[in-house]
């Protein structure tokens, strides 16, 4: 789980998950 955590992670940080970006101010 934690290998999915980090490619979402760095998909949503290049801007290719913007449907997470409120994701990213939780974290």
């Amino acid at each position: 789980i934690t290998e999915r955590l980090q490619a979402l992670y760095f998909d949503v940080v290049h801007g290719r998950s913007p449907a997470h970006l409120h994701w990213l101010t939780l974290v």
